[in-house]
């Protein structure tokens, strides 16, 4: 199903697959919470009608497309964030194809001469709460500044700023890292270890013309993790795009706001006691421009 050029392409990508079978009111619902950013309900309905008629699994009555626009044109912007309880795309070959084969990367896999301390006083400032670790279970929430010097000693680091030094997790116990002292989120990193490092290029080189990509980090292991800025950038929208970038074979997980990834420039450990560097093989040009000034 054709839709007009000015629509975001991870929306162009939707109306071109059929939903899996069973999961035909969540796409409507979901696809029209994204819509109504563009147009009303009469033109969301007809758009999914157009669409709907053309899936081959069964027939769509007009009150199940009424019932997905409306709930979804009324949703509030807290109903809208429970999206993220809608199970993500499965891998899509033929798009990740088509992205691959039309995609020439905007970097290589050469690493930057640049540290941990360099690259994190660009994207953080220096009183701002950062939670960093050693191990999955060994870490602090801090001031950049409390952690500035060991830096390129840590694994770990959540993406975005912390509002307290510690929060209560799901299970009511205290904690460093959970949901409730992580901040807004700041970057979505996108990770994807089915591909090769060069085929992961490309697919965070053509995500990067939907969101900008603040850095590139090799993992020192299987994949590169792409810092997409979300800053001021509605939640429907980094959804939508995290459901595209899924689409073409991320891991969702990163999608949590205090999951860990790797910390740009520090240390992997290895099972054999081990370590490799995080190498930063990609920085944007005002992040560079800040470590230089």
């Amino acid at each position: 199903m054709a839709a007009p050029f000015q629509y975001h392409a991870a929306l162009l990508d939707m109306l071109e697959q059929q939903p899996p079978k069973g999961r035909g009111h969540s796409w409507l619902f979901r696809f029209a919470l994204h819509f109504r950013h563009y147009h009303t309900e009469e033109a969301c309905f007809r758009l999914l009608r157009a669409c709907a008629d053309e899936w081959r699994d069964r027939t769509v009555p007009d009150a199940e497309i009424l019932k997905a626009v409306r709930k979804a044109y009324s949703a509030t912007a807290e109903e809208a964030r429970q999206t993220a309880a809608v199970p993500w795309p499965d891998p899509n070959p033929e798009a990740i194809a088509r992205v691959l084969g039309s995609t020439t990367p905007r970097f290589g896999l050469t690493p930057i001469d640049i540290t941990a301390p360099q690259i994190l006083s660009a994207l953080f400032d220096f009183d701002e709460l950062v939670c960093a670790g050693f191990a999955q279970h060994d870490g602090a929430t801090a001031t950049l500044q409390e952690m500035f010097q060991d830096a390129d000693r840590y694994q770990f680091i959540v993406p975005s700023p912390m509002t307290a030094r510690t929060g209560r997790n799901q299970a009511g116990e205290e904690s460093f890292r959970c949901l409730a002292n992580t901040g807004p989120r700041r970057y979505l990193i996108i990770e994807n270890d089915a591909a090769t490092k060069e085929e992961q290029a490309k697919i965070l080189t053509h995500l990067s013309g939907l969101l900008p990509l603040a850095l590139v980090v090799d993992a020192a292991g299987k994949s590169l993790h792409g810092w997409f800025w979300t800053a001021g950038v509605s939640d429907s929208e980094i959804r939508l795009f995290m459901e595209y970038a899924v689409h073409l074979g991320a891991d969702p997980h990163t999608w949590v706001r205090c999951q860990w990834v790797r910390m740009p420039g520090g240390t992997r450990y290895a099972s054999d006691a081990g370590t490799k560097p995080q190498s930063v093989v990609f920085a944007h040009d005002d992040l560079l421009a800040e470590v230089s000034a």
